[in-house]
């Protein structure tokens, strides 16, 4: 915003005399709004238009038809720097009807609704603490309202809808996702991922129809990559789940990762708790195809199938590092092809030896037996136990394109998902996926915070030259960057 308004301007377009309020109250009410959150420079424009206006506001704004009491959006936001620039459309039609009904007079729900939509234009219905004026990319509450009760009425245009805001963290998407919190824990989250070509999307459509099946509904997040050289993304995981995607208990959503590097988009466990929210049993995770260090899905979903092919390497390669350390259970698909038994057998002798499950009940010395000392078949028999003290990863046969060994896949996750809750590791496992979602949402409003603050971005340019001629070093400029924007970090100067 290239000029800031001087004062508090209050422009009222029409009288509203006939509503017992004079408009001298409306100003002193907005005001009053306006000086509460400590807002010094306002230009708001207060107007009063009839039914068949705002309705034609609604359809153009918020994008659908009908008519609501007030709208309101604004450019800018109350704090020591920012200006703040409005409009509120509030029709007394409807505003004396809502009074009627609530018991008051028609001059005090006109107050209440310029209140309500200073605070809109201030932001404070947006957590992020800005409102637009951009027509309609502007969120404003109404259409937030309206999104949430056909969201909870079970529409699954409303999910699609706030699946996207939530997404494209569009304004408003914190407080969509907090009035949803409550309501999230319930469904069963599983994560597939592995090479690319293992067959994950196949095994992904046939693990819905099983589910399905058993009348459970289901909803599906497929992460596909983003090109680092045009930005776009093919999103063609569901068009290999095209036998499920019109059945109306089934949702699926293709997102791209958007330059996220974890094998997962930035959004997807904002995504899964919508899913959650929305009243799903099974919520189906599909990875891009990673390769070693690819883990978020791990940090994302309750259990992790790692989905292999004969291809995927040699035993070296089993027993290297990262994904092949959080998978809760294996899976060997094109079983049909050469080396399938080998790669099976090398995943289960590095289970053995990982796990040392080879070894835990042997004998000190005499009595040895010498059968039981072959980790590959001790890690298999370990697996296939019941009610175990601790999980092994049991390794597991499909060729998804025959349908087969999809049942196996379904009861190995029951099974984990039973050995979780009996050994207390599913709460564990949740609490500490929160504990990472609160660090991740920490740093990532410190860096938006720090670095699209202009002073922040001037001082670090100010400093740049002391660090290349070595007068500084680069962690002396972040402490400083820090002690000088402890207000900005804090929130506090946006007060």
């Amino acid at each position: 915003m290239k000029s800031r308004p001087r004062g508090l301007a209050i422009d009222i377009s029409s009288t509203v005399r006939r509503l017992s309020v004079s408009t001298a109250r409306v100003r002193e009410a907005a005001v009053a709004a306006l000086k509460a959150e400590r807002a010094k420079d306002a230009m708001l424009s207060i107007t009063f238009v009839g039914r068949a206006t705002i309705s034609e506001l609604n359809r153009r704004f918020l994008g659908h038809h009908g008519a609501t009491d007030v709208i309101s959006f604004g450019l800018g936001r109350a704090g020591k720097r920012g200006a703040v620039v409005g409009d509120i459309y509030i029709c007394p039609e409807i505003a004396r009807e809502n009074a009627r009904r609530q018991g008051v007079s028609a001059g005090e729900e006109v107050l209440r609704l310029v209140i309500h939509g200073t605070l809109h234009v201030l932001g404070r219905d947006h957590p992020t603490g800005t409102g637009r004026a951009d027509g309609r990319r502007g969120f404003l509450r109404a259409s937030s309202s309206r999104t949430l009760e056909d969201f909870n009425a079970g529409k699954s245009a409303a999910l699609a809808r706030v699946v996207s805001i939530v997404e494209n963290h569009r304004d408003g998407f914190e407080e969509i996702l907090g009035s949803l919190h409550p309501r999230t824990g319930r469904a069963r989250g599983v994560g597939l991922t592995g090479p690319p070509g293992a067959g994950k999307s196949t095994i992904t459509a046939l693990l819905v129809k099983r589910y399905r099946e058993a009348g459970l509904k289901v909803g599906v997040i497929a992460v596909d990559p983003t090109s680092p050289f045009t930005g776009g993304a093919l999103l063609g995981d569901r068009v290999r789940m095209e036998s499920v995607a019109l059945d109306p208990g089934v949702f699926i959503r293709s997102m791209a990762t958007r330059g996220s590097l974890g094998g997962l988009a930035a959004a997807t466990r904002e995504v899964a708790d919508v899913l959650d929210a929305f009243g799903f049993d099974r919520l189906l995770i599909e990875t891009v195809g990673v390769g070693q260090s690819e883990l978020d899905v791990a940090r994302t979903a309750d259990s992790t199938v790692l989905v292999l092919v004969p291809e995927s390497g040699d035993s070296i390669q089993t027993l290297k590092a990262g994904v092949m350390e959080v998978a809760d259970i294996f899976v060997v698909n094109k079983a049909d092809r050469p080396g399938a038994d080998r790669l099976r057998n090398d995943v289960e002798l590095m289970l053995g030896l990982r796990k040392g499950v080879s070894f835990g009940n042997m004998p000190a010395h005499h009595g040895i037996d010498l059968k039981r000392m072959n980790p590959a078949r001790a890690a298999r028999e370990a697996a296939a136990a019941p009610n175990p003290a601790e999980w092994t990863p049991p390794v597991l046969s499909a060729i998804a394109t025959k349908e087969e060994g999809i049942d196996e896949i379904v009861t190995a996750l029951d099974r984990h998902f039973v050995y979780l809750e009996q050994s207390g590791k599913l709460s564990l496992r949740r609490r500490e996926r929160l504990r990472e979602r609160v660090m991740d949402i920490v740093e990532q409003k410190i860096r938006v915070r720090l670095w699209k603050d202009t002073a922040t971005m001037s001082r670090l340019e100010l400093q740049l030259p002391s660090v290349e001629e070595g007068r500084v070093t680069p962690f002396g400029v972040a402490d400083q960057l820090l002690r000088q924007s402890g207000e900005l970090v804090s929130g506090e100067e946006d007060k």
